[in-house]
Formats: C-alpha cells, structure tokens, sequence
C-alpha cells in the first residue's frame, strides 16, 4: 500500500518569510522551529493521531492542524495555546488550508468531503461532496473565489466557496492526485500526480494548458513563485523540478538527498524551501536561459556555490572562485 502521507510536514509562513518543519508527523506533534537559528521554539501536543497537514494564516494569527484523529485544531502559533478543535469529518483529515484573507479554513478528509469552518468562531459553514475518494489537497486562489481540491479519485474539482458550489471537474490525471496549487495571479492551476505528471489548468476556463513530464516517480508537491514566473515540483524520485508555466519548458533539475514531500517558495521569491533543505535559486533570477539540468552520476556546480557529485554537495566554493563560474 502506498503511503500519501509525508513523514514531516513543511509550512511556510508567508508574512514572516519563515518556514517551519514538523517533527514527524507520527509522533502527534507539531514543531516549531526559529528559521535562522534552527532552534525549537514550540511544541503542540493534542492530537490522538498523525498529523497529516499543517497551514498557517496569511496573517500569522492561526495555525491550524489535520489528523488522523479526525479533528482539525487552530493553535495560536505565538503562545503554542490550542484554541479550538473542530470536530465533523468522519475519517482522518488529509488537508487543511487557509483563504488568504482569513475567512475560511477549508479541510479535506478520508471522507471524501471537504468542510469550510469559520476560523474565528469554529462553526463550520459548508459540508462539500462530490469527489469519489479521499480528498488530498486543499487551497484557494488568491482572491478567494475558489477553492480547488485533489482527489485520489485522480480529479481536481473547483468550488464556489461562498455558495459551496461545485464549478467544474478536471479530468486528465491516470492516478491520485497529490497537490494542488493556485499562481498568485490566478491564472494557473497545477496540480502534481501519483501518474509522475504535472497538469496545468486555466481555471477561468477550466481548460488543460500543459502537461509537464520528466520525473520518474510520483509528483508530491506543486508550488508556484510569488511572481509566478516558476513552478516547482517534489517527487519521490528524489528530484526537485524548476518549470516556465507559460512554456511548459523544464528549466532546472534539483538532485536532493531524499523523497521530496513538501515545497514552497519563500516570499522574496529566489528561495524555495522543502521539507529536507532549503534552496537559494538566485541563479534561475539571474539569467534567463534555462539552466541545464544534471545527471546525479556527473561532477557539476550547484547554485554557482558548491561543486556536487551524484546530487552531493561535497566542496564550497568561496566567493573570489564562485564569482568566476559560469
């Protein structure tokens, strides 16, 4: 049986330029850690079973978790004090995502369902049925129009969330669907699959733009820039890759250490954090040709400041040398 559940959790908090790991989700805790110092500064304990999801608020107010105990639980990320836990789904909770204005809090569950809840009251307001199988990935778009969920059914269905409607079901994927992704501008929708492919989506039209091929395992996370010029993709083939979404072209390939299961962009852009390292991408903001993706078999330099071997960091280099390489 395939495991959809990552072993940590990777969540970005936007206003802070901060990420943050969870400890191992099956341990029933969230983590929090200081970006800079790596030093733990929180530890949630109130979940009776695997933490499976982790959001914050745009504004840094809520943090909210989804287990395999059933409840969704908003925490106050400042002090660590619970202060809610929403009760409703039947089975465990896959996902959970804010609205970027604070209005929702969207979960989607072992249940096949995705329920909206009022983060300030913890009421919930709207019960949505339609997907087939699990729900596995939950997020608005920026202006909170819609809300868009990934299924192991292998579709991503747009809702209304204010009328709890659903707008349109996208068909294209052969397997589960992992992660689904908004651009900041709206006009993309991605979304990564257990088929090894990325799909791009018009969801104004709701029309399939782009089929991003090139990993050889299955895509377990889709982030967009804040600028929207890039789409990165994790996978279990232990890659990282660095997509164009207006040409569908491969701009870059990231060896890792590991099964990517989370990644995310940091605000200013030129950053991309997971949930193994992080990455500087200052060289893809630099140039606009598409860097040339290695073979984890050869010698090459990584970021113009490592010299890498079989997708290993193994030798720094110092600034005089770095500011030579091409």
């Amino acid at each position: 049986m395939r495991n959809p559940f990552p072993p940590a959790n990777l969540v970005l908090l936007r206003n802070l330029n901060a990420w943050l790991q969870t400890s191992g989700a099956s341990d029933r805790t969230i983590k929090l850690w200081d970006p800079t110092t790596g030093a733990l500064q929180q530890t949630l304990g109130d979940h009776d079973g695997t933490v499976n999801s982790i959001a914050f608020s745009q504004d840094g107010r809520w943090l909210a978790s989804g287990s395999s105990d059933r409840t969704i639980k908003l925490w106050d990320p400042a002090t660590g004090v619970l202060l809610k836990s929403l009760d409703g789904h039947e089975y465990l909770v896959s996902s959970v995502a804010f609205s970027q204005d604070g209005r929702w809090l969207a979960s989607g569950s072992d249940d096949k369902t995705i329920k909206l809840w009022d983060p300030t009251t913890g009421v919930l307001q709207q019960t949505l049925e339609g997907h087939d199988l699990r729900v596995n990935s939950v997020v608005f778009s920026h202006d909170g129009r819609l809300l868009a969920s990934g299924s192991f059914d292998g579709t991503i269905k747009l809702w209304d969330p204010v009328a709890g409607v659903l707008q349109q079901t996208l068909e294209g994927h052969n397997d589960w669907v992992m992660s689904v992704a908004f651009s900041q501008d709206g006009r993309w929708l991605a979304s990564g699959s257990d088929d090894k492919g990325i799909k791009l989506w018009d969801p104004t039209t709701d029309a399939l733009q782009q089929t991003l091929d090139g990993h050889d395992r299955q895509v377990n996370s889709v982030a967009f820039s804040q600028d929207g010029r890039w789409l990165a993709s994790g996978s279990s083939d232990k890659t990282i890759k660095l997509w164009d979404p207006t040409t569908g072209a491969l701009q870059q390939t990231l060896v890792t250490q590991g099964t990517i299961h989370q990644l995310k962009f940091t605000k200013d852009g030129p950053n991309l954090v997971t949930d193994l390292e992080p990455f500087a991408l200052s060289s893809l903001y630099g140039r606009e040709a598409p860097i040339q993706t290695q073979s984890r078999n050869e010698v090459y330099i990584f970021n113009k400041e490592w010299v890498a071997l079989q997708g290993k960091k193994i030798l720094w280099l110092p600034l005089p040398i770095a500011q030579h390489v091409q």
